[in-house]
Parts: structure tokens; sequence; C-alpha cells
């Protein structure tokens, strides 16, 4: 089953998507300890981020992205580097399957800041980035005092931050008419609108995306294509992942397949 997703609002993944982790019978014991490992090493896993949680999982990058290690538990990959990533099915035998948390930037609701959704894929699933990679470069602020960074591209949305005059930031969107610039604050990740105006640029304007004031602008994996197992397919299991109480941490965020 093959799914397109946008997470511009919150995205609650539960099992009412995957009915049959839920169902009568026993998991095997091996996957509450590869669901504890995962949570061991992923439990600092920053915001676009994904985290290598069990075995096995086979990570495919954007030709642009640098040299990275995504072998093994513990080990991190930015998701704008993310071209797609694919899950091991549960083989008790070789003991895996594969468990991968991500932290997504998603937007709770309008005129509100970026927040951080946790996503855990598990078994035999697929995910791929429907967000391409931006054309993105360094901005300054052209004056001495600090500007505000806004949720939308108007005087009047709300000021999520700001970026100081000695800070640098990274253009990645702009209206139509150039008049407002969508930035990347490089110290904190926050991201918002910042007048033209107000800074200095240090690339081709024109080379940037446009974005309009409507539409959300989408940040690694806020869009993918998730494909899954059919929920006849996979093993009947009792105790499921949203259901744990030794994982309640993850309730409501999990998606993929025990099969």
């Amino acid at each position: 089953m093959r799914r397109l997703i946008f997470l511009v609002f919150v995205l609650l993944l539960t099992t009412a998507l995957y009915p049959a982790l839920t169902q009568e019978g026993e998991c095997p014991a091996f996957i509450a300890t590869a669901l504890d490992l995962a949570h061991e090493t992923c439990d600092g896993t920053e915001t676009n981020f994904a985290c290598y949680g069990h075995a096995s999982l086979e990570a495919e990058l954007f030709s642009t992205a640098n040299s990275v290690a995504f072998e093994q538990a513990g080990d991190m990959v930015e998701l704008s580097d993310l071209r797609s990533l694919r899950l091991s099915a549960l083989d008790t035998g070789n003991q895996l399957w594969g468990v991968s948390l991500m932290r997504v930037a998603a937007v709770p609701q309008l005129n509100q800041p970026l927040e951080p959704l946790t996503l855990l894929f598990f078994g035999d699933v697929s995910v791929e980035n429907r967000v391409a990679v931006p054309v993105e470069f360094p901005v300054t602020v052209a004056g001495r005092r600090n500007v505000n960074i806004r949720f939308a591209p108007n005087g009047d949305a709300v000021v999520l931050g700001t970026l100081s005059s000695s800070a640098t930031a990274l253009a990645q969107g702009r209206l139509a008419d150039n008049s407002w610039i969508y930035i990347k604050q490089e110290a904190t990740g926050l991201t918002g609108w910042v007048s033209a105006a107000a800074l200095q640029m240090d690339g081709d304007l024109e080379a940037l995306r446009v974005v309009t004031a409507s539409n959300a602008y989408f940040a690694p994996m806020q869009a993918f294509y998730l494909e899954t197992t059919s929920p006849t397919a996979a093993p009947k299991c009792r105790t499921a992942v949203c259901s744990s109480k030794r994982r309640k941490a993850w309730r409501r965020s999990a998606c993929g397949s025990t099969r």
C-alpha cells in the first residue's frame, strides 16, 4: 500500500491505520527488544534528522549529500540528504527487523512556528522523500538592527524570532515579486519570512524557489511516499507499538508493519 503524506499539519499516525498490529496473538519478544534498543540509541535525535534504530535499513542519499555513515544502530543522517529509506521485514532467525526514528518539522496550525513531530517506522516499509533539495545561499542583515522572522510574508504575521545583525541565515525561498525571503536561521534552525529590504544577499535571488503566501513551504520529509505491506499480510500481534506501556512516549507516532 503506497500513500503520499503531507506533514503541513500535525499528523498522528496510529494503529487505526494498521489494525493488524492490535489483533489477537503475541508478538515475538524480539520485537520488544528491537524497540527498546531503538529507543535508547535514538532518544537524542535532533529535528530534521533520521536515526538508525535497528537492523536492517537501506538508505539512498541525494547526490548532493556529504558522505555519511548510516549502517548501524545510533547512526544519524540529515533528512535533507535522505532520498529514500527501506526497512527490513521481521526475520527472527537472523535477528532482523528494521526500525527508524525521524524527527520532522511539521506545522501544527496557522500562525504558529514549526514544531518537531516524531515518526517511528518499523518492519517491511519504505519511505521516499518528495521534497526536492532547495537552492539556498547565505544572507545577512543589511543594517545594524535585528530583524523579525515572521510566519508569513507580511508585516502583521506572527513573529517567530529575530535575526541579529551579526548572524547568518540561509535563503531558501522567495515571493514572486522578491519582496519577502524565506530563510533558515543557521544557529537555531528556525525558519520563516524576512523582508527582502532588510537583507544582504550572497547569491542569485532569481534562483530561489518561488513560494506563495498561501502555500506552506515544505521542509525535508514534510511530504513523502510511505509504502507498507497489506495489513492482512502482517502477523497478528496483541502487543502493539502504540499500546505498549513501556514505550508510551512513542504512542500515536508510529507507522509501519511487523511483517
